[in-house]
Order: structure tokens, then sequence, then C-alpha cells
């Protein structure tokens, strides 16, 4: 639904593995069309292969699985840029701009304000915004002129495909919202959604920090050094350039 648009293609006419759709060939004007004439799918560019939410490529002690999208970092790199190139001029900002997508996620325990973490950080260029409120011009505009990028993972965290080379990316995940996607249970364990698409990402630095602790004054303290950290990386590589 974001990514087709960018091509020019209207999204009612593709199906995803889930929803594949077979429609006789009886419907004049139909939008859909034939198996004959059909292109088969993004391909490699589906972001988690056949897991359902990336997380479940983790490995532990029971299991060792290769994550989908190892080694896919270039490509991931070339595709956003693909879709930037052709949707504008969009030139990275000095001094770059720190943005906090708000609300980030429907679920209740990711939809966040970063209050507490907003009141931390002074003097700072700080611009906060829920993405569901910008149109997808918008978001790339956004995405280009920031340098870190602090959301909960979830659908808003999506705008962080397009942040430029070298960017910083802080993510808030549930510690206890896993699911067992067989029994759609709760199994307490960490929901660290786009987990494999995200910490492939190699042009981004990706950090991923707990929701239930965010607001202690140590992981507050944590967070306001992690920014400055970042800071300085980005400031050093501005230099050298």
């Amino acid at each position: 639904e974001r990514f087709l648009p960018l091509f020019g293609v209207d999204p009612s006419t593709f199906s995803s593995t889930k929803t594949a759709q077979f429609v006789p060939n009886d419907k004049p004007g139909s939008t859909l069309v034939c198996a004959s004439r059909a292109i088969a799918g993004l391909g490699l560019f589906t972001d988690h292969g056949l897991s359902d939410h990336g997380w479940d490529y983790q490995m532990d002690s029971s299991q060792l699985t290769v994550p989908h999208n190892m080694g896919r970092g270039r490509q991931f790199y070339d595709f956003s840029r693909y879709l930037l190139s052709h949707n504008g001029r969009f030139a990275k900002a000095w001094p770059p701009q720190i943005t906090f997508s708000l609300r980030s996620s429907r679920d209740g325990a990711r939809r966040l304000n970063f209050t507490e973490q907003l009141e931390a950080l002074v003097d700072l260029n700080i611009q906060t915004y829920d993405m569901r409120e910008l149109s997808l011009y918008e978001q790339l505009q956004v995405a280009s002129q920031t340098g870190i990028f602090v959301t909960a993972c979830g659908g808003g965290s999506m705008t962080a495909t397009f942040l430029p080379r070298n960017a910083a990316l802080i993510i808030f995940y549930d510690a206890q919202g896993g699911l067992d996607f067989a029994s759609l249970q709760n199994n307490h364990e960490p929901a660290r959604l786009d987990w494999d698409l995200l910490n492939h990402a190699s042009h981004l630095r990706v950090h991923w920090l707990p929701i239930h602790r965010m607001d202690e004054p140590a992981y507050i303290q944590m967070f306001v050094k992690l920014v400055h950290h970042e800071l300085a990386i980005l400031r050093r590589l501005h230099e050298s350039t």
C-alpha cells in the first residue's frame, strides 16, 4: 500500500502472498490482469518472507534460524534511493533533524507520545509528527531531513526506510508483547516488530530500547546520552566530507 503508488501502480490491482486472488476472465474493464500477463510480486523486497512480523528470525539457544534479510543491506538502500529519485529532489539537511514518530502503532502498548524523552532533550533541532497525518510525499521529505529517527516499532517506523545513509534509528519495543502465531496467544516474549528488516538495513545505525523502562530516570539519562552520541557521529561524518 505504501510502495506500489511510488511505482505508479494501483495497490488494489495487486495481491500479497497471504491474500492471493484468482479471478475469472469474465469482467470487461476490470482493473485486474489475467494470469498470462501477471507480474509475480515484489520478490526479494517482501519484508519478512513467510514470517508474520519479522521477529521470529531471531536466534535463540534452541534453534538457529537464518534471517530472511541477511546480506541485503545494499538492496534496501538502493531500493529506497530509487523510490526517492522518482518522487522529487530530497537533499540531506545540516544540522540534521531529530524526528519523533508519535503514536506510531495502533497497539496501546506501542502508542507512544515520548513526553518524558522530549522534555529531556533541550536546545536540539527536534520535530514531532504523527505519520498517519502526512502524505507519503511529506514523509519522504521528513525522512530526508532526519539524522536521528525515534519511533516505536510498528507501522510508523516504516518511514525510516527512507532515512539517508548514516542516520540513526532508535526503536522502542514491547518487551513482553510477543505473539505465538499458531495459537494467537501472548507468549510474553519481546515483540521487536520488523527486527529482521530494520537490523539488516546496513546504511542505518539501529538501537532497540524497551518500552516498559523507557520513563525510568536511568533510562531517560541513557536515551539522552545515546542521542548526543549519535549527533557526535553525524558531526564527525559531516566534517570529514
